[in-house]
């Protein structure tokens, strides 16, 4: 989790992110968000998650799925 002291904390955003097994995002989908943050906002996190990029998994048969709460 990365944080700063003068950040305000409104609350998190939750997504589900699935991952193939070469470390690519593949979706991205809003689970939920905190009072105060706008659906634009929401977009903006989400297109930054799509970039993410995890170690890849040589041999796995799929998508793997998780979930990712971002702090606003």
């Amino acid at each position: 989790m990365v944080t700063a002291e003068d950040w305000p904390e409104e609350g998190p955003v939750s997504f589900m992110l699935a991952v193939d097994p070469s470390g690519k995002v593949t979706s991205c989908l809003s689970l939920g968000t905190a009072t105060g943050v706008e659906e634009e906002e929401v977009e903006i996190l989400r297109e930054v998650l799509l970039k993410l990029r995890f170690e890849s998994k040589p041999g796995s048969d799929g998508l793997q799925w998780g979930w990712l709460d971002v702090l606003w």
